[in-house]
């Protein structure tokens, strides 16, 4: 799991100080049970920053585990059976609108993470990311495991239009420094979303295309099976190799529906190029690439 090396300090600093004890007085006696121990222990060290309970302590049972809640002015907390974890901010109004808690989402299950162009925090049955500079500022995936992460990022992004031939901004990403690559960026949006979701190289980051191949081929973890969150290589010209690349996000019987860069709103190489989400048939990808997470 790359990501978890990825994690931004305040993070580890607010991990630090609830692991401590030190930002409250002493959980309440009359918790009933460890789930409802642990969500008051979590709350006292967060202290006034986390404000005051608006709601009682409960408990529901999402996707085969008890989950035990509570809602404060601030934040919500839940109790997954193994750790305690926090949504707040913006995330929370992302979350509530969602359902919260009982609704198809369920429990959070690792913290929010955030970087310079986005939060993402994942759930039981899915991930919320919230970019306010991105052409979707708050998508929601709803599958579950770390792929929702990618699925998340990648979303946020339909729409999104280069403002010159090969200037995009992931185009610019992958040149760092240095200034755009000015070659086709389809690999290099894929690669992109790897990265802000946190999960780093589990799709990997190459300068072209054909670098891009190899290095996915290096990682042995490609097939014929068509499966969400995986990596299509497709067949863009008809010539039977995998000149284009895109994030599957829905399978169908014949068909697949990707999320592409480098491509016009109907999915081919006219202009204006962008992000879009566009229906491939399945006979023209060459194979399906799973990232390493």
């Amino acid at each position: 799991m790359l990501h978890r090396l990825r994690r931004p300090l305040l993070a580890v600093v607010t991990a630090l100080a609830l692991g401590a004890g030190v930002l409250g007085a002493a959980p309440s006696a009359s918790a009933a049970t460890p789930g409802e121990a642990a969500v008051e222990a979590y709350a006292a060290r967060l202290g006034p920053r986390l404000g005051a309970p608006t709601g009682v302590l409960g408990t529901v049972v999402k996707y085969g585990r008890p989950i035990t809640y509570r809602q404060y002015e601030n934040g919500f907390l839940a109790f997954n059976g193994s750790s305690v974890k926090l949504v707040s901010g913006g995330m929370l109004a992302s979350y509530v609108a969602a359902g919260g808690v009982r609704g198809s989402l369920g429990a959070p299950v690792m913290a929010q993470w955030c970087d310079g162009a986005g939060c993402l925090q994942r759930f039981q049955k899915g991930s919320i990311y919230r970019s306010p500079s991105a052409p979707r500022p708050v998508t929601v995936s709803k599958v579950a495991g770390e792929r929702s992460e990618l699925l998340a990022v990648a979303r946020s992004q339909v729409g999104y239009s280069e403002p010159a031939y090969r200037k995009s901004l992931y185009a610019k990403w992958v040149g760092g420094g240095k200034g755009y690559v000015h070659l086709p960026w389809c690999s290099f949006f894929v690669s992109w979303v790897s990265g802000a979701s946190g999960n780093g190289a589990a799709i990997p980051k190459r300068a072209s295309f054909t670098a891009f191949k190899k290095a996915v081929a290096q990682q042995k973890r490609t097939n014929r099976k068509a499966v969400v969150g995986k990596v299509a290589l497709i067949d863009f010209f008809g010539d039977g190799r995998a000149s284009h690349a895109g994030l599957v996000v829905e399978v169908r019987k014949n068909t697949i529906v990707t999320i592409e860069g480098n491509i016009d709103a109907d999915g081919g190489s006219g202009h204006p190029r962008g992000v879009h989400q566009v229906v491939r048939a399945k006979k023209y990808v060459v194979g399906y690439a799973n990232p390493k997470l």
